[in-house]
């Protein structure tokens, strides 16, 4: 509905990973996500970059810690916001930092992800 202004480009699955054996397919796909990131973010292609989830596919294993190293050299004018599960690197190189908590999520209840 908003395009050309708005791309959306899903790098992973539509489903969960497990956190401690981690598929190989979503470790390929979130770094080749990353890495399309990184180009966007380095050649200013885009005004606004939303990385949802990068820092659970860091702490999943899916991508380094250090590998969103691309906000150390963001373009000026440039703001960065991470969630939850963010490494202290992310933390000191991002201007914004918001967390949110949760209070009730369905999925606690077995619910698993829902279409929208």
């Amino acid at each position: 509905m908003l395009a050309p202004h708005v791309e959306i480009h899903q790098a992973g699955r539509d489903t969960f990973v497990n956190r401690k054996n981690p598929d190989p397919e979503d470790v390929r796909l979130a770094r080749e996500g990353w890495t399309l990131a990184k180009e966007i973010i380095s050649g200013r292609k885009a005004d606004i970059v939303v990385l949802d989830e990068i820092n659970c596919a860091m702490d999943f294993g899916l991508l380094p810690w250090g590998g969103p190293r691309a906000i150390q050299g963001k373009p000026d004018g440039w703001n960065s916001s991470h969630g939850t599960r963010r490494p202290p690197e992310i933390v000191e190189a991002a201007d914004l930092v918001t967390e949110m908590r949760e209070i009730r999520h369905y999925y606690a209840k077995g619910v698993d992800a829902r279409v929208a």
